[in-house]
């Protein structure tokens, strides 16, 4: 991307001057009189105009505020009050001129504007957009207006989309997820000018209301949205400011963004407090409450060598209420979605098969050490495809399994191999395995039997490639690629827990049966980076049914774009802590 000033685009070397009051106009709404807002002063009066309705208490103090009176040909620089905007390096092209701040993108780019100054929990912040996206059909765009960003876990927004139509919508998200939207009746037109006003205030829950109109025409009475929400690591003080989003471009687009303004706001004038009722006669002192039941367990007991690990196991335990989660511009999210999605089944998977007292007593070598090991057989088993070869045997005993990499058949009862573990199938998983991070290779994997039912309770194992991987393993990971010191290049470090995050409404997406149950298992028990791969891999065993892995390739698309980055997975807080998506486990079969 060019990193000198345009000249030869007028919609983006130019932005039209707004009039020269248009902030002290967009202050007249929260001025004091008194002491008082002006929406409490027309409560106080009796007042019952829409514009009281639609006001939000805020005061006069503004927290943030830019007119891009500069020109900067890379990056947007200090505001003119709330700080330095602090510029994403997401191959994104941000640069002030013409009065504006401007993000250029292309097709799937995210850029984020973020003042880091700025700490509240309520916040009114408006401002200025305008795109030079064509008219009709095409890419869709994504302007967005921060009021409580928090690192590490999340932010509210107000979204003006122009959509793939060519309409114009307002929606209010949590992040990526929107949570409530409104066709807009103005419609889009390229490079006009619209208002975009975001107020957020109270906690647990929030309150998101917003509205959006022409620049120059009267603002809306009423808010044109509103919705509330409660994700756990939102309802604290956050950031505010402004990001981009464009999707399926055939090249660049650029925002821009003027006239940026962040107040303090306060929640909605409340009625005063009634005077407190006479204190009744005091009550008996109830009984204690008995002690609750522990969360029930899910169905009958659990065939381990279908689904195996204890109950406790990191990869059988739901994500937590308390699970933090990246922003899709943050720096590992934004590398893990930047790849190609697959679900792999017969190549460059595991192949596992269940051993009965019947089968062949074969030898296995590991050609590495010399060691020859006894085990059963099946004598129809084969590695998939690929150099990794991975074969897994469960014992006639269905309690006990053995872990192959590279293994080769040499003979009717003879294979080779480079590595062999053997697993306790009802213990953690986390002895050995396998598998580049150290931990066995039946954890994360989804079974034949599980997808027919539809049904994965449990974590999944996802690999990434070397340029996404860094040097230096997390828990759950044991150990990484003994070339990881120059092989890694990346930011996601083994071990790394993804999920989609509880706000994303999974059963509103367009997906096959088999596809549900993958998203519900990304949402309730996520996915660890447990594997070196060239692409961005999902792992069902090699005995699925062809269509039903097809099915999940397909749907698993569709999904890869909603996960992010869980950043409180430890030993202490497993998969986030707190209260779980999903009840205990049914123990194993004796």
């Amino acid at each position: 991307m060019p990193f000198g000033l345009p000249t030869t685009n007028p919609s983006v070397a130019s932005v039209p001057p707004g009039p020269a009051d248009r902030r002290a106009s967009r202050r007249s709404a929260t001025v004091r009189a008194g002491g008082l807002s002006l929406a409490a002063v027309l409560l106080a009066s009796g007042a019952t105009t829409a514009a009281a309705s639609s006001a939000v208490a805020a005061d006069t103090e503004a927290v943030a505020q830019d007119a891009f009176s500069r020109e900067l040909g890379d990056g947007w620089g200090p505001a003119q009050q709330g700080g330095t905007w602090s510029d994403d390096e997401s191959g994104a092209w941000y640069y002030v001129t013409g009065g504006a701040g401007r993000h250029t993108v292309g097709s799937g780019v995210t850029a984020a504007s973020l003042l880091h100054d700025v700490s509240r929990t309520a916040t009114d912040t408006r401002t200025t957009v305008r795109t030079n996206r064509a008219a009709g059909a095409g890419p869709a765009v994504y302007a967005s207006v921060l009021g409580r960003a928090v690192p590490g876990a999340g932010d509210y927004r107000a979204r003006l989309v122009v959509t793939w139509e060519g309409g114009l919508e307002l929606r209010l998200a949590q992040a990526g997820t929107t949570l409530a939207s409104v066709p807009l009746d103005a419609g889009y037109a390229p490079d006009a000018n619209y208002e975009v006003r975001l107020a957020v205030t109270g906690t647990s829950p929030t309150t998101l209301r917003a509205k959006a109109w022409p620049a120059g025409s009267a603002e809306p009475d009423d808010w044109q949205v509103e919705t509330t929400d409660g994700t756990p690591g939102l309802q604290t003080a956050g950031e505010v400011g402004l990001s981009t989003y464009v999707s399926k471009a055939d090249g660049d687009v650029t925002v821009t963004y003027d006239d940026f303004d962040a107040d303090a706001a306060s929640p909605e004038s409340e009625a005063p407090a009634p005077a407190p009722a006479p204190a009744p006669a005091p009550a008996p002192a109830p009984a204690p409450a008995p002690a609750p039941a522990p969360a029930p367990a899910l169905g009958e007991l659990r065939d381990p060598a279908e689904h195996p690990f204890a109950s406790s196991a990191v990869w059988n335990t739901a994500v937590g209420s308390g699970a933090r989660f990246e922003q899709t511009w943050d720096t590992r999210t934004r590398t893990f979605l930047s790849g190609t999605p697959v679900v792999n089944s017969t190549r460059w998977s595991i192949a596992v098969f269940q051993a009965r007292s019947s089968d062949p007593v074969a030898t296995v070598t590991n050609t590495k050490t010399g060691d020859v090991h006894k085990v059963r057989i099946p004598s129809g088993t084969t590695a998939t495809y690929g150099t990794d070869k991975h074969v897994g045997i469960i014992e006639p005993d269905g309690r006990t399994a053995w872990e192959f990499y590279k293994m080769t058949k040499v003979g009717s009862t003879s294979w080779t191999t480079t590595r062999v573990v053997k697993t306790d199938l009802t213990g953690d998983g986390m002895k050995d395995g396998s598998r580049a991070s150290g931990v066995s290779f039946f954890a994360g994997l989804i079974r034949a039997e599980e997808l027919q039912d539809r049904s994965i309770d449990h974590t999944l194992a996802v690999g990434i490639p070397n340029w996404m991987l860094k040097e230096g393993q997390v828990w759950p990971a044991r150990t990484e690629d003994g070339d990881s010191s120059w092989a890694y290049s990346g930011t996601i470090p083994m071990g790394t827990m993804l999920a989609i995050p509880a706000s994303v409404d999974v059963d509103a997406l367009d997906l096959s049966p088999e596809g549900r149950a993958l998203a519900r298992a990304l949402q309730d028990y996520g996915a660890h980076v447990l594997i070196r791969s060239s692409t961005v891999a999902l792992y069902a065993e090699s005995g699925v049914d062809p269509a039903q892995a097809a099915a999940l390739h397909a749907d698993f698309r569709k999904l890869y774009p909603l996960m992010r980055v869980l950043t409180n997975n430890t030993p202490e807080t497993v998969a986030g802590g707190g209260q779980r998506r999903a009840g205990t486990l049914p123990g194993l079969q004796p």
